[in-house]
């Protein structure tokens, strides 16, 4: 299939977070693009304002014909099939779809920042992408995301699910 490589991180920390990850997945598969490769799971100790559940992630990559707004709009669409709501910055989720990058390029919009900015802050975020892509370049940073690991200062643990 042509179209564009895109990874993605999706993650929750609802008590069914399991079962959403696999039709998110699917639904992905049907609506988005063809899935290449899933990493493993990861459990990471959730933070933000207040207590909550781990999270468990993993990262997709995937490959569409949408361009980046459309492929945001699918998302954000199958986020909302799989009941997720918006209410607390940081707060507790049943489904998490991030698009962290869209081929090499580079995108600054109002609704889409691509490579996700948090990126290089987040342990959750490269252990799943090193396991599938080490040696891709951020393309802005112009390092491999196993060297982004390495200097990543995020001190939460993460496991394998």
């Amino acid at each position: 299939m042509k179209g564009e490589r895109i990874i993605l991180l999706a993650g929750g920390n609802h008590p069914s977070t399991l079962e959403l990850l696999c039709t998110a997945i699917n639904m992905l598969g049907k609506e988005v693009g063809k899935i290449i490769c899933t990493s493993s799971l990861y459990k990471t100790a959730a933070w933000g304002p207040i207590p909550q559940p781990d999270f468990i992630n993993i990262a997709i990559v995937l490959k569409s014909n949408f361009p980046a707004q459309l492929l945001l709009k699918k998302i954000l669409s199958i986020e909302a099939k799989l009941g997720r709501k918006r209410t607390i910055k940081y707060g507790p989720r049943t489904i998490d779809i991030d698009v962290l990058f869209y081929g090499n390029q580079i995108i600054n919009s109002k609704t889409l920042t691509v490579p996700h900015p948090e990126i290089t802050n987040r342990r959750f975020v490269l252990m799943p992408c090193c396991e599938l892509i080490p040696n891709f370049v951020h393309p802005k940073l112009k390092m491999p995301l196993y060297q982004l690991l390495l200097i990543c200062p995020d001190e939460l643990e993460v496991s394998l699910w």
